[in-house]
This record gives structure tokens, C-alpha cells and sequence, in this order.
């Protein structure tokens, strides 16, 4: 039997409607209404329209038209919509009508209007019972099982294609305006809805481009003890981070490489309540809008986007090799202005470290140094505490280092600190003292901790507005400093790294 036999075998029991299932190709040629068989190669969930309907829009493919298909839209009461378990499952549509917009065809189903649909799984071996229908009772022939054994052995064998466009990105390549972009949810955060925001956290494999910062204007000092005492250090602060860190049990279950990208919807969260992608699922959104904040990229979702589902056979991952823990902006072997006492250890990522099942480990890890804290090198050392036997005598008490360097990789942030001798074996020959009577060495750690922070300058000597810091390589360590509460109080610290410039 031919495919044309398939597709146009009608069948007439018991005084039913005899329907003529159409290829696509030429039911977008036929006038009124059109009756035919799809493949689902696009999908976006149902969103409300300014009537009392919803719209769900669609691409169907078939055999005689898979590049780029046929666009659907679906008006229906929100109960009656088309509800797509999987893309490459098939749909059935009567009294469909085709147009052109804009030079290509477009169709137009209105179940209030008499159009009716079924859908049916596509993979080979399955059920051909539908799993979901507009109508209670409907027509289901001999033909039309023939046409679904055809259907699925043509999608097996013909991988679905997601039509592209000049504003299809990966994660890597998003720049500043708008863009689509194929991805995995990994995380719908709505503990924010009281305040009416919703995180949505994505990931395609891939590392954002690292982002130009802004060179620093405050001006900060404080004691050690202030700040180790500080807050749990596994995020930044309100005013570092544009946006919160999922719970940390959430975090573990991420990819630990490619950055993971938050989109943001700045419409009412109630609109999105029939758009919102699921956990797992592999979607596309189109016409983002993005934003740098802090240095990191965030994504918006507008009026103007909107999430069509892919199939969840898409596959994006990265070789998790050596090289590809190391971002993908920075050179293959790196480069850094930096040495560590443990160059045959395996570089991991920052999300590696934060994830880590164990609260004290060691490792090592290529990153940039987006800020210091102190942010004025006059205040990098800080006095040890005069003991007690000492107390009114006129002894100096000595220095030690105590900096924080709030590091960053395309997967994460974190602060680590910078102490003791560990510091005096970072700002190699440089040894810790009162800043404050030593102008020599404030300006030999100001020109260190500008190559650090990537300062530039003009051309006419005068410092850019923006800084771009390099790649450094650092080894890591993570302790606790309160034993009740481990995981609470974890804190990082560099450690066994020397930057000799």
C-alpha cells in the first residue's frame, strides 16, 4: 500500500462522515476545510487569548512536508486544549482551515467551530489508543491504524527537525538583545510568589561569555574576626548576586558544568499558569530579553516570548573530560597568572565545589576574581590580637592577611578567603605588615591585585570604566567553623597558590 493510499483510504460505517486525510502538502494548497494526520515537531502549551478561549500553537510534519511543517493554531476552551506529552507523538485534526500569513501556510482549528482533534503516541510498539480527545465518541478505522504504524515507522527513522531561526543562541552566545533558545529546565524556584517572582533555571551544556565588571568605588575596612563571623559564605551577598542560589539539595542534582541561566518573568505569573515548562523538560523559548546584572547574565520573559516543548530524546551534554571542566572561554592548556602546589590535580568547576558531598575537601579550580573585600588593598592586613600577658605594654602586635576574594566560573560564585600564611604565599614576597606605615608595598599589592581584578587603561593613561579579570588557577579548601553546624557555617579558603607577578 502507498503512502498516498494510506493517507487518503476513507471509510464509511454506519452512516459516520467519510473524511479524506490529506499529506500536508496538499492540504496546504486545499480550500475550506482540510482533514489530516501530523507528527508534532513543535508544541507551545496553552496560553489564554483576550477572548474566553485559549490558543495552543503547534508544528505538525508528515512524510511529504517534515522541513519546516505546518503551523497550527488551536482555539478551544482551556479544558478542551491539546495537551502534548512528548514531541513525534501524532495528532489527528478534522476541519482544519489553511491560509497564507505572511507567504506561508498556516492552519486553524477552532473546536468551537466543529474542528476536532485525537492524540496518540508516536514511538513505534505503543498503544493505539488515544490519550487524548476533543469529542467523547469519534471515528477509528482500519485505515487509520495503518496510518499510524506508517506515521511511526517514520518518525523513528526520521529524527524531528526544530526550525531555526537568526535568533537561535546557545547560552554560550547570548548577547545583549533579544534571542531564542533551546534548553533543559532544571529548577521552577516559586518560593518568591508571595512577591509575585518566579526563577527559572535553565541549561544547554554550554558557558556564558564571562561579562565586563565595573571598576570598583568602595571604600572598605573591617577585623578579622568581623569577618569570619560573617554569614554562610556559599553565596554572595544581596547586594554582590542579582539573584538567589536554588537550595543546595536542588543545586546537587545540577549538571556540574554550563552555566546555569535564570529567566526571569517579568509579566504576571498568573499568565504563565498554562506556559509554565515543568521540571525536565526540554523546551525552546522564543524572543527573550536579557540583562546583565553584577556581572552575570539573567534572561526575561516578556509578553513577546513564548515556550514551545522539545522532544526529551534532545541531548546536550559535555565530555565531562579535563578540558571540559575548564571553561570554554579560556585557553586549551590554561593560562594563568598563577602557580599551585598541586598541578596534577583535576581542575573542577565551582558548582563541583559547592556541591560537594563532603563539608571539608580540597580542590582545585581555573576562576576569576571578580572582587576583593577589603576593596582597599591599605586594609588587607589586619592585626593579630594582643594577648593578655601583653596587655599595657608596648609591644606591636603582629599582621597577617585577611582577604576575601569572591571568585567566579561559568558555573557559580563563591567567596574564599585569603589568611595568614597562605595569604603571605599568595602575594608571593610580599609578607604581611601594617599597610598603613608602608606605601612601598601598597603599591606593589596594587598593581598585583589590579592584574587580578583586570583593570585596564586608556590611552591616555586613565583607567577604563570596565575590567575584564583573567583566568587564574587556585586551590581551594572547604571547612566549618561552627561544629554544631557544619553545613551552615562552610566556608572556603585559598590555599597552596603563589601569583609570582
Amino acid at each position: 500500500m502507498s503512502l498516498s493510499d494510506i493517507h487518503t483510504w476513507s471509510a464509511q460505517a454506519g452512516g459516520r462522515e467519510q473524511y479524506e486525510y490529506l499529506p500536508l502538502r496538499e492540504a496546504v494548497w486545499r480550500e475550506g476545510e482540510v482533514h489530516f494526520y501530523g507528527a508534532i515537531s513543535e508544541y507551545e502549551k496553552p496560553k489564554p487569548t483576550r477572548g474566553s478561549d485559549f490558543l495552543c500553537t503547534m508544528t505538525v510534519v508528515d512524510m511529504s512536508l517534515d522541513d519546516p511543517g505546518l503551523r497550527l493554531h488551536v482555539f478551544a476552551p482551556e479544558a478542551k486544549c491539546p495537551i502534548v506529552k512528548s514531541l513525534g507523538d501524532i495528532i489527528r485534526f478534522h476541519r482544519v482551515k489553511v491560509s497564507n500569513y505572511k507567504d506561508s501556510p498556516q492552519a486553524v482549528a477552532n473546536l468551537n467551530k466543529g474542528s476536532s482533534f485525537i492524540l496518540l503516541d508516536g514511538k513505534n510498539g505503543n498503544s493505539y489508543k488515544a490519550y487524548q480527545k476533543s469529542h467523547p465518541t469519534f471515528t477509528f478505522e482500519h485505515h487509520d491504524l495503518l496510518t499510524i504504524e506508517h506515521m511511526r515507522k517514520w518518525i523513528s527513522a526520521h529524527p524531528l527537525v526544530t526550525r531555526t531561526s537568526d535568533y537561535l543562541v546557545q547560552i554560550r552566545g547570548i548577547k545583549e538583545n533579544y534571542f531564542d533558545l533551546c534548553c533543559k529546565i532544571l529548577y521552577v524556584d516559586d518560593r518568591y510568589l508571595p512577591q509575585r517572582v518566579t526563577i527559572i533555571y535553565v541549561w544547554d551544556g554550554t558557558d556564558a561569555t564571562p561579562r565586563t565588571l565595573p571598576v570598583l568605588q568602595e571604600e572598605d575596612s573591617l577585623d578579622w574576626a568581623t569577618l569570619e563571623n560573617r554569614a554562610p559564605l556559599d553565596t554572595l551577598e544581596a547586594k554582590q548576586i542579582p539573584l538567589p542560589l536554588p537550595p543546595r539539595d536542588v543545586l546537587c542534582d545540577f549538571p556540574p558544568i554550563g552555566t546555569i541561566l535564570p529567566i526571569i518573568p517579568v509579566v504576571p505569573v498568573d499568565s504563565l499558569s498554562g506556559q509554565m515548562p515543568q521540571r525536565g523538560d526540554w523546551v525552546k523559548f522564543r524572543n527573550l530579553a536579557v540583562r546583565t546584572h553584577a556581572g552575570m547574565v539573567e534572561a526575561l520573559l516578556t509578553r513577546e516570548s513564548k515556550i514551545s516543548l522539545l522532544s526529551t530524546d534532545t541531548q546536550l551534554e559535555r565530555i565531562l573530560s579535563e578540558y571540559g571542566r575548564l571553561p570554554q572561554s579560556s585557553a586549551k592548556p590554561p593560562q594563568s597568572l598563577t602557580v599551585t602546589d598541586f598541578e596534577n590535580v583535576q581542575f573542577s568547576t565551582l558548582r563541583e565545589v559547592l556541591t560537594h558531598e563532603k563539608v571539608t575537601y580540597k580542590f582545585r579550580c581555573l576562576v576569576r576574581v571578580i572582587s576583593t573585600f577589603p576593596t582597599q588593598v591599605c586594609n588587607f592586613c589586619v592585626p593579630l590580637p594582643v594577648s593578655e600577658d601583653k596587655v599595657g605594654t608596648e609591644s606591636s602586635p603582629g599582621f597577617v592577611y585577611g582577604v576575601r576574594f569572591t571568585l567566579e566560573d561559568p558555573t557559580g560564585r563563591l567567596h574564599a578567603f585569603v589568611f595568614g600564611e597562605d595569604g603571605a604565599k599568595f602575594f608571593n614576597g610580599h609578607p604581611a605588615a601594617d599597610l598603613y606605615s608602608d606605601s612601598s608595598l601598597v603599591g606593589a599589592l596594587e598593581r598585583k591585585v589590579q592584574k587580578l581584578l583586570g583593570y585596564k587603561y586608556l590611552e591616555d593613561g586613565r583607567p577604563a570604566l570596565e575590567r575584564d579579570p583573567p583566568w587564574i588557577k587556585v586551590c581551594l579548601k572547604s571547612y566549618y567553623t561552627d561544629e554544631s553546624k557544619k553545613w551552615e557555617s562552610r566556608c572556603y579558603r585559598v590555599f597552596g597558590t603563589t601569583f609570582p607577578g
